[in-house]
């Protein structure tokens, strides 16, 4: 139950739509949720949560569509703690990587203690907390874990199975992308690079098993038209599906003043190369994501403050 200071600080910004039955559940599904997950959101600064920062959110909105803002809030936002995220880890270590291995071990005529000591774990991002990928999967030693596939050098004369892993991915394009001339580009190429002679054909060198704990629908078909040629297999763990609304790209387009553009990675209207998604990561917000929940503006007369912070890792600033 809201206490009393949050509830007048909500009268204040929603006015008396805020003692509605409707609007009332709406509330009270936020409260159980920023205490679960958002107040965790580890790019809010230090003393400041959820409500604050979606009072002061929905404050520089026009009052007419602060209730529809929040609503939309309640019925589809879509938050992924960290404590869900390490629940895919272990769906990955129990499961996912056991099975792999035994059908490898049998593809390749050998037992699964063999196909296992030449397995490497290679994280694509720093979204994969890869200590506690270690921990989970004790069958491994620390040597077959690695936080750059540039690392895997030394280990391709024994390399048996590469297993590329991310924690998640909107498009599919910074993992591999087709060049307009020339070969194919994006971490996952590169990788494969790193461990196979560029003229390898699919059946040459190490397996490639592209693991993606989470991925948009998007995502998954632009990858499964792109790793075959690559040599490289897709498997997520969990599919997100992309949520176009009319309502939010609506408030995206009057409050950023920005449109779309399918190239430009920061502040667009739906997000990077229109993604559409309602996703935000305990750790950081995706720029698939849409833009309102995460774009700073603040240019000329145009003024706007996320709900979600983003960080912006390439660049290493906030934005």
């Amino acid at each position: 139950m809201l206490d009393d200071a949050l509830h007048a600080a909500l009268r204040d910004v929603l006015g008396p739509a805020v003692e509605e039955a409707g609007l009332a559940q709406a509330l009270s599904t936020l409260d159980v949720l920023a205490e679960a997950k958002f107040d965790a959101y580890e790019r809010y600064p230090p003393l400041t949560g959820f409500w604050e920062t979606l009072i002061e959110w929905l404050r520089q909105a026009d009052p007419g569509d602060r209730v529809g803002m929040l609503r939309w809030l309640s019925q589809n936002l879509l938050f992924v703690s960290r404590d869900q995220v390490h629940s895919l880890l272990r769906v990955f270590a129990d499961e996912w990587l056991v099975t792999r291995n035994m059908e490898l071990a049998r593809r390749h005529g050998c037992d699964a203690g063999t196909e296992l000591a030449g397995t490497a774990v290679c994280a694509l991002s720093d979204g994969v907390p890869l200590g506690t990928v270690r921990r989970l999967v004790p069958r491994l030693t620390h040597r077959q874990f690695f936080s750059d596939p540039a690392l895997l050098n030394g280990l391709v004369p024994t390399l048996r199975h590469l297993v590329l892993i991310d924690d998640f991915s909107g498009t599919g394009k910074s993992l591999a992308h087709a060049a307009t001339d020339g070969a194919p580009f994006g971490r996952v190429p590169d990788a494969c690079r790193v461990v196979r002679e560029p003229e390898a054909a699919t059946s040459r060198g190490p397996v490639v098993s592209v693991v993606l704990l989470m991925a948009s629908t998007a995502a998954v078909q632009h990858l499964n038209a792109m790793l075959p040629a690559l040599g490289c297999s897709l498997h997520v763990m969990q599919v997100l599906d992309s949520c176009p609304d009319a309502e939010m790209q609506s408030w995206s387009q009057r409050y950023l003043g920005l449109s779309p553009d399918p190239t430009v990675k920061t502040h667009v209207n739906a997000g990077y190369r229109r993604g559409d998604l309602p996703v935000v990561l305990s750790h950081n917000t995706p720029n698939d994501s849409y833009a309102l929940l995460w774009a700073a503006q603040d240019t000329g007369d145009r003024t706007w403050r996320p709900l979600f912070p983003r960080f912006d890792r390439v660049r290493g600033t906030a934005s």
